[in-house]
């Protein structure tokens, strides 16, 4: 992802997993939650080695204020909120 975004002149200063950044098991304290916190160390060793700086992880459960996904410019995964 890093070369195609640097191929077309762009830098890559942010980069999400959503299986990790709003995780129950790390949020509930979960039987595995250690187990899914080393997930998140070679998470940031691979940020780290691609000279990413910035990852996103949040204290919510996933679909918060969220009512469905869209996909928006490079095919990437949005959350949507639909007011009504």
């Amino acid at each position: 992802m890093k070369n195609k975004v640097s191929s077309n002149n762009l830098t890559l200063y942010n980069l999400s997993t959503l299986c990790l950044a709003k995780n129950k098991d790390i949020i509930l304290g979960n039987s595995n939650r250690d187990e899914i916190i080393e997930k998140w160390k070679e998470w940031i060793k691979l940020l780290d080695s691609i000279d990413v700086r910035v990852t996103v992880f949040t204290w919510e459960p996933s679909g918060v204020w969220s009512t469905h996904k869209n996909i928006v410019r490079g095919d990437t995964i949005s959350r949507a909120c639909d007011e009504e």
